[in-house]
């Protein structure tokens, strides 16, 4: 009755035309002011990630691995612990131009190489696609795995390297070479102190080392932590005062308190709302309520679109691990359907009763009337 409320009315069609095309060219102008403006032109970066990879590469063949890896993936990330860091320590108000700007960088390029397939296992977003390579999924524990981190011009941060769980080499511990790390990250030695390592590698070493300074062009402290596995690095790191060991359990802060009792919160709720909204469109099925063609409807493009973010988001593999990670895939796009179907089987019909006019153009999209959407 909604879909067939009223005759069809609305705007002419060329004032409607007209009305996209300066939404359209609104939204472009808008997107290139924020380009323009915003914290990445200021950075100045000039090198695509296909080239930054590329650099990753060159940085792993200098420190010694040069067998051919099996697979690799590369993304974009924020330091988010240096943001928070300068919005606490850095006087008021913060001059993020210049922060931007400068060294360390908070866009980060991370890289990763494996002599083997490598298989996420775990979801990284809201929108539960799975199969998503991240730093630290699959974990970084299979002999030969290498992670580079590169700031946004392609200076290296970070440096971690598996060496092999079986060594029968009976040679003694060599000298490292850390001059081509210290060249790829842009750092002049002679300008820092010799101090005692605080920081461990996640794979053997026989060789530690350390060195304290600023970063350069700035005066925030800044330590380098390095280590070695018979004369090839296997750890070195740039570390500032704002990063955290993310493989020990330290105390919490207020800040993480207060983050994690509102995580719980926000899960409470969650389970809250789905249990109330399965209630309420349990009790809208059985009295006859609510459009049932347009929630399935609905429930198949929520469906179909979670399939496409996972053609279009997942890192595929020529392996059996694919299978199951397509299985996973399956399992989230018919979850994401089922609550889409839910809620809006337990809101449809309290909006059409109470603002029926409200989605008249809703109803008649979903219904299939394209072309007789009421304006």
């Amino acid at each position: 009755m909604v879909a067939a409320a009223g005759e069809t009315s609305g705007l002419r069609p060329a004032i409607a035309i007209a009305c996209l095309v300066t939404v359209l060219i609104g939204l472009a102008i808008g997107a290139s002011l924020t380009i323009h403006y915003g914290a990445l032109e200021k950075m100045h970066l000039d090198q695509t990630p296909e080239v930054l990879a590329h650099r990753a590469r060159e940085i792993v063949a200098a420190a010694g691995y040069t067998q051919k890896p099996a697979d690799s993936a590369f993304s974009f990330d924020y330091d988010t612990d240096y943001r928070d860091y300068v919005e606490r320590n850095d006087p008021k108000p913060v001059n993020w131009d210049q922060v931007i700007a400068a060294r360390p960088m908070m866009l980060q390029f991370w890289y990763r190489q494996s002599p083997d397939l490598m298989t996420a296992s775990d979801y990284r977003d809201i929108e539960l696609t799975p199969g998503i390579i991240a730093e630290e999924d699959p974990p970084t524990t299979l002999s030969g795995m290498v992670n580079v981190k590169l700031d946004g011009r392609g200076r290296l941060v970070y440096f971690q390297a598996i060496p092999p769980q079986k060594d029968v080499a009976s040679t003694e511990a060599v000298a490292a070479d850390w001059s081509p790390l210290f060249v790829a990250a842009e750092l002049d030695p002679s300008k820092l102190q010799t101090a005692q390592p605080e920081w461990t590698s996640l794979g053997m070493s026989d060789t530690r080392a350390a060195w304290t300074g600023v970063w350069p062009g700035t005066n925030r402290t800044l330590r380098v932590e390095a280590a070695a596995w018979r004369g090839k690095p296997v750890f070195f790191a740039l570390i500032g005062e704002w990063n955290k060991p993310w493989r020990m359990i330290t105390p919490k802060s207020e800040e993480e308190k207060r983050n994690r009792a509102g995580n719980i919160i926000s899960l409470l709720v969650l389970i809250a709302l789905l249990v109330a909204g399965a209630l309420l469109a349990r009790r809208n099925y059985r009295h006859g309520r609510g459009d049932r063609e347009g929630a399935v409807r609905l429930a198949l493009l929520m469906f179909t679109l979670e399939m496409v973010l996972f053609l279009c988001r997942s890192h595929f593999v020529p392996g059996f691990e694919m299978f199951g990670t397509t299985m996973l895939a399956i399992a989230s796009g018919l979850l994401l359907a089922c609550v889409g179907w839910v809620f809006y089987m337990a809101i449809e019909p309290w909006i059409r009763r109470r603002w029926p006019q409200a989605i008249i153009t809703w109803t008649r999209l979903i219904s299939g009337q394209v072309r007789d959407a009421l304006s």
